[in-house]
């Protein structure tokens, strides 16, 4: 069967819109998984350090703790990965623990370099009570 004369390089015409679209759509769905990565490291370092504070705060002063705190979520964020000018808050209270972690992630797209990835976690702190004894 042959092909008419307005037939020519339709093909070509179709992948010329369709390439850049089906390419936008894969670059966009690899940004939105780094992206969601980024958000569970440093969600989960907030945890860890949140969880540091949380037992450590109790046993003493929870202010002398923070410092520590900050070490151990920036020390978790950066072992499990690929984030970049990680930075750890910690804050607490006699009451309350708040750990805030931001940092940067790779972007192969470059559209969202500017905007860092940030999570807060506030726990309660634990408040160990001495064991009454026996009733007399």
């Amino acid at each position: 069967m042959r092909r008419r004369r307005d037939d020519r390089a339709a093909s070509t015409l179709e992948m010329a819109f369709i390439a850049p679209v089906f390419l936008l759509l894969i670059f966009g769905i690899v940004e939105f998984g780094l992206w969601m990565y980024a958000r569970n490291v440093v969600t989960l370092s907030a945890r860890e350090g949140a969880s540091y504070l949380r037992v450590s705060g109790a046993i003493d002063d929870p202010a002398g703790w923070e410092g520590a705190a900050e070490e151990t979520a920036l020390a978790y964020a950066n072992q499990v990965g690929l984030m970049t000018d990680v930075t750890a808050t910690a804050s607490s209270d006699d009451e309350q623990a708040t750990v805030e972690v931001c940092g940067h992630y790779a972007h192969p797209m470059g559209i969202l370099s500017d905007s860092p990835v940030c999570q807060t976690v506030t726990v309660e702190i634990e408040q160990f009570e001495p064991d009454p004894g026996e009733p007399q």
